[in-house]
């Protein structure tokens, strides 16, 4: 039967609405897999609408995913700017800063300022220099700060260019002033116009505050409008705006997750102050109705929509998690397979698969072996196994077949990671293989007390496969160094596990414990990615 788009968009929407995201993910494996052959001829339009429906529940995974596949179709100088510019959009909300850097960098010399494309493409340039800066932990060292003055000149003359219609630029321009204000960082360091940002904000609510309601843009100048507000301390006003916005025909879990991270992490509000006591609630309530409920301390672990409270464990008070939640904690332990010695045995550690796209989209491997350098190497340092004498075991979906590395596709000492392409048979056990990689944002808990919890699955001492499950939380996140540390029980054999968010997203490689045994620690993803990306490119 041919491929009916019309009746995939139908389907997807219906899935991305009551946030199924496995029917949605095997909907997108469906179209992804048609695209990749020489039937389906799918226009810009079409596809289009696929991705806001992805976009609007922030199914940024997915977006990246499809948006990608469909891009490798069309020759470079072809492909449509606007699905570009949307594969980025999800580059930087999964975190992805610097692949969506490279990117915008290569728009933005081709795109105008005056053309919708070139402005969109600075604006997204703006927010990635925008949350590098907030991301950071040292933010008044000068590579830092020059990441903020960097973001205002990506939005400043955009707003310049055309005021009256690019005021969220210019909002931008605002938030990022005013918080160098706050962090006391001179004027001078941010290459100032001249420019006082409260007469801007002043500016900018003028213009956005007579905004029709049956206008397109109305949603987001709504969102502006009580931004402005904010900047100009009017509290009632800000609370006004914020009903508005929350009741705006395009309000939805991508909107409002956007302006939630734009207050909390530019703006620094939380819900313990005005103006923040008022306008989170109000956007929190909106988000929590539209199925988009997020889970903050005073800066977001996550701003994934979640499922249905069946979905979730109660990690942080110790009490039951629901049953759902456990068999998706079992399913994750397919992807984690025994690495062992082929002669005799006497040395064991730990890998996981991920799909390869995840960490290069150079590689052509669906699926990558990740483990430590000190457990495989090319060279047989440090005692490891060299690649031609591991044997790679996944314990439960191939219980008796041993696999072997095909080759080294990338190892760094320094990381303490070795990343290897693996000849996987064709078998049905294997369709759900990988593990879904989290992002380093997922685990931050600043100013909270409660205790993150994280999961460690390995194979200690090279027995079964065991997973821990008690006495298990995050210590600290060492980000300059790319390491996680966290009292998760391990043994010798679990070099090379994976490190499980309670999202159940790998975000970490386990790879030692301090010499006082106060932590173990991983090496995390996130640095492990960007290392690639220096060296093979990303």
């Amino acid at each position: 039967m041919p491929f009916d788009i019309n009746n995939f968009t139908h389907k997807l929407g219906d899935a991305v609405e009551a946030l199924d995201r496995e029917k949605a993910t095997a909907l997108c494996d469906e179209l992804i897999k048609e695209m990749e052959g020489p039937s389906l001829e799918l226009s810009t339009k079409k596809l289009r609408n696929v991705l806001q429906d992805l976009r609007r529940k922030r199914f940024f995974w997915l977006l990246e995913r499809v948006a990608e596949a469909y891009l490798r179709k069309i020759p470079g100088d072809q492909e449509p700017a606007e699905i570009h510019l949307q594969l980025i959009q999800a580059l930087i909300d999964q975190g992805k800063l610097m692949e969506a850097e490279d990117e915008l960098l290569n728009l933005v010399d081709i795109q105008p300022i005056a053309v919708k494309a070139g402005t969109e493409a600075r604006g997204l340039l703006g927010r990635v220099h925008k949350q590098a800066y907030v991301n950071a932990r040292l933010r008044k060292c000068k590579a830092n700060t020059r990441r903020l003055r960097k973001a205002v000149e990506a939005y400043l003359p955009v707003y310049q260019n055309d005021p009256d219609n690019n005021w969220w630029h210019g909002i931008n321009v605002v938030a990022c002033l005013a918080r160098a204000e706050r962090d006391n960082i001179s004027k001078s360091d941010l290459a100032d116009n001249g420019i006082d940002w409260r007469d801007m904000a002043q500016e900018i609510l003028q213009t956005v505050g007579s905004a029709n309601r049956d206008s397109g843009e109305y949603t987001w100048s709504a969102a502006t409008a009580m931004e402005a507000c904010i900047a100009l301390e009017n509290q009632e006003d800000a609370n006004q705006w914020c009903e508005r916005y929350i009741k705006a025909p395009y309000a939805d879990v991508f909107e409002l997750g956007s302006t939630e991270r734009q207050l909390r992490e530019v703006w620094q509000l939380d819900e313990r102050d005005t103006p923040g006591a008022e306008v989170l609630r109000i956007i929190q309530g909106s988000l929590g109705r539209l199925g988009g409920a997020m889970d903050f301390s005073a800066s977001p672990r996550s701003l994934m929509p979640t499922d249905e409270l069946t979905y979730q464990a109660q990690l942080g008070a110790e009490s039951a998690v629901a049953v759902k939640w456990l068999n998706n904690l079992c399913n994750r332990s397919y992807s984690v397979a025994k690495i062992t010695k082929d002669i005799d045995d006497t040395k064991a550690g730990t890998g996981f698969f991920i799909k390869g796209s995840d960490m290069s989209r150079s590689w052509n491997e669906k699926y990558v072996l990740m483990t430590n350098a000190h457990v495989v190497n090319e060279r047989g340092d440090r005692s490891a196994m060299r690649p031609s004498e591991a044997r790679i075991r996944l314990t439960r979906s191939l219980r008796s077949k041993s696999l072997t590395i095909r080759k080294v596709l990338w190892s760094n000492t320094e990381l303490d990671t070795t990343i290897c392409a693996v000849d996987l048979p064709e078998d049905e056990a294997l369709k759900n293989l990988g593990l879904p990689v989290g992002r380093t944002n997922d685990v931050r808990q600043d100013d909270t007390d409660s205790k993150l919890r994280l999961y460690v699955i390995g194979h200690p001492f090279g027995d079964a496969l065991q997973i821990s499950l008690y006495d298990n939380y995050l210590i600290e996140i060492v980000e300059d160094k790319g390491r996680l540390r966290y009292r998760s029980p391990t043994e010798k054999g679990s070099s090379g596990s994976p490190v499980l968010s309670e999202d159940l997203e790998v975000i970490a490689i386990h790879h030692a414990t301090l010499n006082d045994g106060t932590a173990n620690q991983g090496v995390l993803l996130d640095a492990i990615r960007s290392q690639l990306h220096l060296d093979v490119g990303v």
